[in-house]
């Protein structure tokens, strides 16, 4: 919360929980930031390291036209500004924020361990919602059109008027929602639960891990990815999933692909790694474990992680 993506022109936002009792793997870390280059591979893309403004971990990351938004622990939310820096929001709450999704500069939703935040363009609120679950994901494929996940199997849906309850077949925590359409939307989570919405009902689908899922997202409905604990990528290739040996054990937290040939993938102490349609290459660019990942198209990528770091890929 697309990477977890749609969009802008296509703006994607992905990011997710950990799979500890912390939500978070967030280890050691760079500072709040600093804008010396972080790092590339053989490909060419430079990561640089902007500016937070904060030592807070962030967790989510999300492009909306025009601009873009990060959130993390003690309520912390930041606008990213037409100069590329970051300014603090006034949030309204203390809660840590798990992830963020925003459609445009005056609409966008936070979640949390308590429960929803609102942005109008003019002030962050505290969303009504029918649960008292923790809140692990938000993503949404339009304005009226809203999906939130988390613990023991809550799904939320909004119309555009309210939040309402979606039956949900698990009662694992879910971590991570995204969808290719209205009627198209894949959830994630603990015991390698994935569950599918076809418009109609959310159903489980057969999942060929029992590792913790931590991020899904996709590019079209026939190429969608998963990423979770031990190393875990998942991919969907329209008919079925299947395991893809990324050459890592590290959790993973967060997936951001662009195209099929061209998908990141973020996770502890610095975990970093790039497929270009045949092979995985790690990148180095900090220490800091990572958390979240945020694309819009179509090079523009942001990846945040503990200790306020945001890393920004440089084409």
């Amino acid at each position: 919360m697309l990477a977890r993506w749609v969009l802008v022109a296509m703006t994607v936002a992905c990011g997710r929980i950990g799979f500890d009792a912390s939500p978070f793997n967030t280890n050691t870390a760079d500072g709040a930031g600093s804008s010396t280059a972080a790092g590339s591979d053989a490909l060419g893309p430079t990561w640089q390291v902007e500016v937070s403004g904060t030592t807070n971990g962030l967790h989510g990351v999300a492009f909306g036209a025009g601009t873009a938004f990060v959130c993390g622990d003690k309520g912390f939310i930041a606008q990213r500004q037409p100069d590329g820096s970051w300014q603090a929001m006034t949030s309204n709450t203390a809660q840590d924020l798990w992830w963020i999704t925003s459609v445009d500069a005056t609409t966008a939703w936070a979640v949390g361990i308590t429960g929803m935040m609102h942005w109008d363009g003019a002030s962050w609120t505290t969303e009504m919602v029918p649960t008292s679950a923790s809140l692990y994901d938000v993503w949404g494929v339009a304005a009226g059109d809203q999906w939130a996940v988390g613990t023991n199997g809550t799904i939320l849906h909004w119309d555009g008027m309210a939040w309402s309850s979606v039956t949900s077949p698990s009662n694992s925590n879910l971590n991570a929602v995204w969808g290719a359409a209205s009627d198209d939307v894949w959830i994630v989570g603990y015991n390698g639960t994935i569950l599918h919405w076809d418009g109609m009902a959310v159903s489980a689908v057969s999942s060929p891990t029992p590792h913790v899922l931590d991020s899904v997202v996709g590019t079209a409905a026939n190429d969608v990815w998963a990423v979770g604990a031990a190393g875990t990528v998942l991919h969907w290739d329209g008919m079925a999933w299947s395991v893809v040996n990324a050459n890592t054990t590290a959790t993973l937290n967060d997936v951001a692909p662009l195209a099929a040939n061209d998908v990141w993938v973020d996770g502890a102490n610095g975990t970093l790694i790039h497929y270009d349609g045949a092979t995985w290459d790690a990148v180095s660019a900090t220490t800091a474990t990572l958390t979240g990942a945020a694309v819009s198209e179509p090079d523009d990528v942001l990846i945040v992680g503990a200790s306020g770091t945001i890393l920004h890929l440089q084409p």
